[in-house]
């Protein structure tokens, strides 16, 4: 049985979540002083599309933390 990942989704899951949390901490503090240039600027949109961004990173790493510790469980 083939257990390669098929598809980005996939490998992203089969990655070390030490590697996933050190790059996720990286991208969301680089969405974050994106949000606060934006504010700066006043552009709503682009405030409002950085705060999902930083919600979606959110919500990628709390999935990857939980199936890592749902592995180590079994």
């Amino acid at each position: 049985m083939d257990d390669k990942p098929k598809n980005p989704i996939e490998m992203l899951y089969k990655t070390p979540a030490p590697i996933i949390l050190v790059v996720g901490i990286i991208v969301t503090a680089l969405l974050f002083k994106g949000l606060l240039m934006f504010a700066d600027q006043g552009d709503l949109f682009m405030v409002i599309l950085m705060a999902v961004g930083i919600s979606v990173v959110a919500f990628v790493l709390t999935k990857i933390i939980r199936l890592e510790m749902e592995k180590n469980i079994k």
